[in-house]
């Protein structure tokens, strides 16, 4: 929110669903309160071009709620213990259930959203039957803890980054790069 991102590579904030959400929160905004509730692709929720679009929706709601039903053959997904994953619509890119709401705003410090997040695996069934019977009470969510500067809207364990950071990053060793040869 301080400083341009300045992405390498940031064709994928242009794709209509990002505009769709910022559309969405500027009538959530400029109505002070509101839900914000799509079916979006779910490469926004851990891609670090992303990282930005997440700061901002954590800034302009109270309440998260993402439900990544999965399904991409672009990632070659599979269930947890191995099995197929497949998409509830007959696209190859992965899909998620993103709920927004913001409440009438209070006095004092707004502080970041909290995120409820699940993940619905399987056949398309599985997932339709999940859908149906469901509803935003009933999910068993797990809350996220998003840290900057990724602020990821998926579950990530951060045990070993301590570790992780002694190293050296490959472009302080190559300080001259490209996204592609």
């Amino acid at each position: 929110g301080k400083v341009k991102l300045q992405e390498k590579n940031s064709k994928w904030l242009n794709d209509d669903y990002v505009k769709f959400i910022c559309l969405g929160e500027h009538y959530i905004k400029k109505n002070g309160e509101g839900i914000l509730a799509y079916i979006t692709n779910h490469s926004y929720l851990d891609n670090p071009t992303f990282r930005g679009m997440r700061w901002h929706i954590l800034n302009t709601f109270d309440k998260i709620y993402i439900l990544d039903l999965h399904g991409s053959t672009q990632r070659r997904e599979v269930t947890p213990d191995g099995q197929p994953d497949k998409n509830v619509f007959d696209i190859q890119q992965g899909v998620a259930i993103f709920v927004g709401v913001k409440h009438h705003p209070k006095a004092g410090k707004k502080s970041l959203a909290t995120i409820h997040h699940a993940d619905l695996w399987g056949d398309r069934d599985k997932k339709y039957n999940f859908l149906e019977k469901k509803s935003l009470k009933t999910v068993n969510w797990e809350k996220l803890q998003p840290s900057a500067p990724e602020y990821f809207f998926v579950p990530k364990n951060y045990s070993l980054q301590k570790e992780y950071k002694k190293g050296f990053a490959v472009n302080d060793l190559f300080p001259v790069n490209s996204v592609g040869i």
